[in-house]
This record gives structure tokens, sequence and C-alpha cells, in this order.
């Protein structure tokens, strides 16, 4: 038996007093039978107590007596399918093509507006088994709250309820000492669409799915590490983003903030233009690995770029305490005495762990360098340099874009500025 953190047994008694775990929001991984891991494990009764539903949602609003709607994900559905929203049912007649046909206020419920984005459920979508499960089964195990589907389920967005009898505590280490998959305590993740999540420092969840933005807060101070004992999955239109908030990039002329070991910021464009901000050459991952990501030295190192026709210049090497993986912002653009176009800022890091991750078609993870500002005449500013992304995983999926580029020289008719060195992209298999 796999060790629970909360077990919800009482102490007198002995016997077990489980939580009701409601619409507990799983993802389907691509392969099977990797499965997902529950946040809890599930009890076993006779009936069974736990159920899944497909969940997709609307791709419009509707008002209470359109016979029309259209679905994100149409091709989860079939005619005669009987879904959910809100409190509404309504059965799908022709399935198609977008917008479907169909009958509103389905066994008695009643027709109502329902919102852009609404979530649809599909009732009796998922069927438990105790077998190798066909499309549009489950199989769970009860004593690890592993939930394995049909590869034909593949990449669907599902609802679990099940009584809970206590956090699972995940014992599965990577390579690296100490590293693991995290305990899932803090749930799942679910960043929608249109919304932006600021987070900084460890986070402990079980599946994840991003629709919007994934940041960090301004001034932060810890390094982002998302852990998920299951799988993360960033959708069409989301995206982890650390890109610009690294080291800052010169402005007025001035040279850009050193990095650590990310892309080293390009120089700015023009006579007297700033340098970039260096970053340490070495690339010491055993080094992050085994101090858990806490701290780092910083160093300086050489970037390439121009500064007043020079193909490189070596900037001044950094001195700075201790601080997380950051490239180095882009120096300012400057003639002679007159200012030119300011410095991107650097990528910064991010930690991701995850059984499976997959990136969508228009998804991305990225630790970009910000582009450096145009000028006109007195010089571009200088691209900064990519950050840092370290992945750690069991599966991959990746058909949209992950990118620790460096950013693009400001633009100008004399000397544009630099670009930005790319920065660290690490990919660990579990």
């Amino acid at each position: 038996m796999h060790e629970l953190i909360d077990e919800k047994k009482n102490q007198w008694t002995g016997i077990y007093e489980p939580e009701s775990i409601v619409d507990e929001l799983i993802y389907d991984p691509a392969e099977n039978p990797l499965g997902i891991q529950l946040v809890q494990k599930p009890q076993l009764n006779s009936p069974s107590t736990t159920t899944a539903q497909i969940i997709d949602k609307l791709n419009g609003a509707i008002d209470d007596s359109q016979t029309t709607l259209s679905l994100i994900n149409l091709t989860w559905h079939t005619n005669g399918d009987i879904i959910q929203v809100d409190s509404e049912k309504i059965a799908l007649v022709n399935c198609s093509s977008n917008p479907v046909t169909v009958t509103r206020g389905y066994g008695g419920t009643t027709p109502a507006a329902h919102a852009d984005q609404a979530i649809v459920r599909k009732l009796n979508s998922m069927v438990e088994v105790a077998v190798v499960p066909a499309a549009g089964q489950f199989q769970i195990n009860y004593e690890t709250g592993h939930v394995r589907f049909s590869s034909t389920d593949a990449l669907k967005t599902i609802y679990v309820t099940y009584q809970g009898l206590g956090t699972i505590a995940c014992k599965k280490y990577l390579s690296g000492p100490g590293q693991y998959l995290g305990t899932g305590e803090d749930g799942p993740l679910y960043v929608a669409a249109g919304t932006t999540f600021e987070v900084e420092g460890v986070k402990n969840y079980t599946d994840g799915v991003i629709e919007g933005t994934v940041k960090y807060p301004a001034n932060w101070t810890k390094v982002m590490e998302l852990r998920f004992t299951g799988t993360l999955r960033v959708k069409n239109g989301g995206k982890i983003d650390v890109s610009g908030q690294g080291a800052a990039g010169g402005t007025s002329g001035g040279a850009g903030t050193h990095g650590t070991w990310g892309g080293a910021g390009g120089c700015g464009g023009g006579s007297a233009a700033g340098a970039g901000g260096d970053a340490l050459t070495t690339d010491r991952l055993d080094l992050l690995i085994a101090s858990g990501f806490a701290s780092y030295l910083a160093g300086g190192g050489v970037h390439s770029g121009t500064r007043n026709g020079a193909d490189s210049y070596i900037g001044t090497l950094a001195t700075e305490a201790l601080r997380a993986i950051i490239g180095g912002g882009g120096g300012a653009g400057k003639n002679v005495t007159s200012n030119g176009g300011s410095g991107g800022k650097g990528g910064a890091m991010a930690v991701i762990k995850a059984r499976v991750i997959i990136v969508d078609f228009g998804g991305a993870i990225l630790a970009k360098g910000e582009n450096g500002v145009d000028h006109s005449t007195n010089g571009g500013g200088g691209g900064a340099g990519g950050g840092a992304l370290l992945l750690f995983l069991q599966l991959l999926v990746n058909n949209g874009t992950i990118s620790v580029d460096g950013g693009i020289g400001g633009l100008c008719l004399t000397i544009p500025g630099a670009n930005g060195g790319k920065g660290i992209l690490r990919i660990l298999q579990i």
C-alpha cells in the first residue's frame, strides 16, 4: 500500500471517513498505458462510486433558444450524444460539422443562455472496467490511484469524481539527488484562456492544462519550479512564458545587467553603446541539480555581437551575489552623446517536472530574451540573452514551440544592436 500524507481514517474508530472528490480535472496522455495519477487514493466500493466524464467547451456563446452550437473539440462527439452545459442537458442531432444541430432542454431541463467557453460535459461518456480499457472506458488501480484509458481517448480532458482516502505521496525520484515529481498537494492546475497566472517557487500539482499564460510576478525572488505527478498539457494559445523576466536591459546608452548561465545580451549599436550583460559560459547542469535550483554563482563571459563595428566584445565580469539562471540584458544604443534604443530584458529560468509534457500546436514554453528597441539614427538596442528551461519528464509530445532564443537587436539606419545569445534548454528523461 502506498503512503498516504493525510489518511482519511478516524483515529479512534479506525474507520475510513472518505472525502468526496468532485470533478478532479485530469488529462489523458498521448500514450497508454502510462495513465494518470489521481490526487488521492480512491476508495473501492461495490457498486463503484468512481465516475469519469469527457469535458469539452462551447466555441461561442448561445442564447436560450438557439438550436445550433459550436464545440471546441467536435471530433470527440457523435450523433445522439447527450451533453450538459451548466444545468441544461442538450441532445446532439448532427455532429458532422460546426455548428452542431441540437435539441435543447433534454430530459426536462430548462434551456438557458450559456457563455463562450462554458464547460461541456459529455454525459455517460466513460465506463469503468476491470480489464484493458477500450474507447470510452477507464480502469483504476485502487492501490496506487492510477487511471488508465484507451489510446483512442488520448489527449482528452476528463473529470473524475471519487471517494478519496488520502493524498498519495509520490516516491518517484529523478536522476538528480533529491529531485522528484512532488506530492500533488496543490491539486490540478488549470489556467483558463485569456487569464494570467503568476507563480514563483516550488509548486506540487497533480496534472495541469494551460490555456492562458503562466509567468513570474514582478520582482520575483524564487525560481519557478512546477512539479506534476501526472501530465502537463499546454494547449493552443496557452504558454508558460518567462521571456523578458531576467536581467534588465540598458537604457540611456547604458550597459545591460549581467545574467548568469543564460544567454548573453547583445551590445547596443552606435559609437558609445552600452555592453550587453554577460553570461557564464560553463554549463554546470550537475551543479544546478545538486543545489536544488536554490542559488547559483554569477559570472561573466564573452558575448557575440557588435559594438562600434567590433564582432565581439568582452564585457565586465559579473561579481554579483548568488542568483538564479537568467539571460543577460541587452545594451542600449548610443551614438556619441545621443541615446539610441533601449536594450531588451533577458529571459528568466523555469524548471518543469512531469511524467508527460504535451505542447499542442499553438502552445509554447518560452524563456526568450526580449528584442532591442529600434532607433532611427543613434543605434538600436541590443537583444537580450535567452534564459533557461530545464524539463524533467518520461515523455514529451511537442507540436508547439519550446524556445530559449536570444532577442533580436534593434534596427537602426546606422548601427543596429547586436542579437542576444541563446539560453539553455535541457530535456532530461526520468
